[in-house]
C-alpha cells in the first residue's frame, strides 16, 4: 500500500497547492495555542513511531472514524468491484483498491474489518515503510483542525498532512492523505507522459517484484 503519511511529501504536493488546484480556499494559517499545536504534533509522533515499529493497532487507534469508514469502502471494492465501478474513484483510490488485490492474501481482505484490515497492513510493512524520513517542520492549527507540515529528504517542501480532533484526541485524516497522494500521483503521470491507471501498474509492478497487469482491476471471481 502507499505510505499514506509521506506520499504528498515525496510529490511534493502541499496542503495550499493542493487546495488551489482545486479552486477552493485553503485552510488559513492560524497560530495555534501552544497547547493545541504540541498536542498535534505528539499525535502525529505517536502515529509515526507506530507506523515504524509496526505497531498497526496503535496507528489505527490514531485514525480517523472517517478514515476507517473510507478504508471499509475500498475494502469491499476490492472484493467485488469491476473495471467500470473502479474507474470512477479518485487516483489514489484507485492505486489502494489494486495494492489490496495484489498485496494482502484473499483470505485476509476477506475475514477481517476494515480495522484489521489496517493493522494487519501496518504490520506486514505495506503503510507508511518510508515514513521515518518525516520530520515536523511546523504546526497549524484552525478550531478542530490541524496541519502539520512535514520535511523529507525527498520532498523540495514541506507537505500538509491534516489531523481531525475528534472526541478531544488528535487523529489523522486518511482520506485527506489519499487526496494528497491522488494529487502527487496525477501530476506524476503528467510529468511521465503515461496514463494514471498505466503508472499504478508500474509502481504495483516495482513494489510486488512481478508483473501486474490491468486484469488487477476485474472483479474476483
Amino acid at each position: 500500500m502507499i505510505s499514506l503519511v509521506v506520499v504528498s511529501a515525496c510529490t511534493g504536493t502541499t496542503e495550499a497547492n493542493r487546495d488551489d488546484e482545486a479552486g477552493v480556499a485553503t485552510v488559513p494559517a492560524v497560530t495555534a495555542a501552544p497547547e493545541a499545536a504540541a498536542a498535534a504534533r505528539a499525535a502525529f509522533e505517536a502515529y509515526r513511531d507506530a507506523l515504524v515499529a509496526g505497531d498497526g493497532a496503535t496507528a489505527v487507534g490514531l485514525m480517523t472514524p472517517a478514515s476507517l469508514d473510507h478504508v471499509a469502502g475500498l475494502q469491499r471494492m476490492a472484493l467485488e468491484a469491476g473495471p467500470v465501478e473502479i474507474s470512477a474513484r479518485p487516483t489514489a483510490d484507485r492505486l489502494m483498491i489494486a495494492t489490496l488485490r495484489v498485496a494482502v492474501p484473499p483470505s485476509v481482505l476477506r475475514a477481517g474489518s476494515a480495522t484489521e484490515l489496517l493493522v494487519y497492513a501496518v504490520e506486514a510493512g505495506l503503510v507508511g515503510t518510508n515514513v521515518a524520513a518525516t520530520t515536523v517542520h511546523d504546526v497549524t492549527v484552525d478550531a478542530e483542525v490541524a496541519v502539520v507540515a512535514l520535511s523529507a529528504a525527498t520532498s523540495p517542501a514541506p507537505a500538509g498532512l491534516r489531523l481531525v480532533r475528534h472526541g478531544g484526541v488528535w487523529r489523522v485524516d486518511l482520506v485527506d492523505a489519499l487526496d494528497a497522494a491522488g494529487a502527487g500521483l496525477r501530476e506524476l503521470a503528467r510529468q511521465l507522459e503515461v496514463t494514471e491507471d498505466d503508472l499504478i501498474l508500474e509502481l504495483l509492478t516495482a513494489t510486488a517484484g512481478r508483473p501486474v497487469g490491468p486484469d488487477v482491476f476485474t472483479a474476483p471471481r
